[in-house]
């Protein structure tokens, strides 16, 4: 809903007034339980543009002066009505109304305000206390967006958090497994080159004990004794 949809939402159609009506005629409609709801009625001309607004606590107040209805009863309404009352553009919006109306409120609050069309005829009757419930409505839905926007920006930094966490500890099991393939790889090597250099001396000591076997063996023959030694020769260089 716009802003200008919500102040047309808060718009209560009351008929205007004449200003000619009397005190007595107004004071009645205020007793009619249409109005009972209202602070104040409107007074508006023959082309519908506001002149003031009339409110309940002037005519309780000239009623509990002494004679105040007999002799003030029949006088028109339009001497006792408010000449300056507050008037908002239903062009307005929400938040733009209530910082008019709020700014020229004077307390204790005793009439409501009017609400006007683009060309200033009279549309409807505002209440002060439904501008402020919307807009205690307002603030509470922004709270909610604040609250929410507020959850979402922390799970978000716990993400971005937990990343940097996850990325860090990347970094640091890389160089973990760098630093030990590097004296890993020198190890394998070293081994390897071990390997290759002790081989010969394993061949060596293979045919020296082959060589020995025949020497003690009663039936080695001397083609198999030979062997041996031919074997042990080659292990040797």
């Amino acid at each position: 809903m716009t802003q200008a949809r919500a102040l047309q939402s808060l718009m209560r159609a009351v008929e205007p007034l004449a200003a000619s009506m009397s005190i007595n005629e107004v004071a009645d409609l205020f007793l009619a339980a249409e109005h009972r709801a209202f602070l104040s009625l409107p007074v508006v001309d023959d082309q519908g543009l506001p002149l003031g607004l009339v409110s309940r606590a002037t005519l309780q107040d000239i009623f509990m002066q002494r004679f105040g209805r007999d002799l003030r009863g029949r006088h028109p309404v339009g001497e006792v009505m408010n000449p300056a009352p507050l008037i908002v553009s239903l062009e307005a919006g929400l938040e733009e109304a209530a910082k008019q109306v709020t700014a020229q409120l004077q307390y204790p609050i005793t009439e409501d305000f009017i609400l006007i069309d683009g060309q200033g005829h009279y549309c409807g009757l505002g209440t002060v206390l439904d501008l402020l419930k919307a807009m205690e409505a307002r603030v509470a839905q922004r709270n909610r967006v604040l609250r929410q926007a507020l959850v979402d920006l922390k799970e978000s930094q716990a993400q971005l958090l937990q990343s940097e966490k996850m990325a860090s500890l990347g970094q640091m099991v890389a160089g973990v497994a760098h630093e030990l393939n590097t004296p890993l790889g020198y190890v394998k090597n070293n081994v390897q080159l071990l390997r290759e250099l002790s081989a010969p001396l394993f061949d060596l000591a293979a045919a020296q004990a082959h060589l020995g076997q025949c020497l003690n063996d009663p039936g080695c023959d001397e083609a198999r004794l030979g062997e041996a030694l031919q074997a042990a020769e080659q292990a040797r260089r």
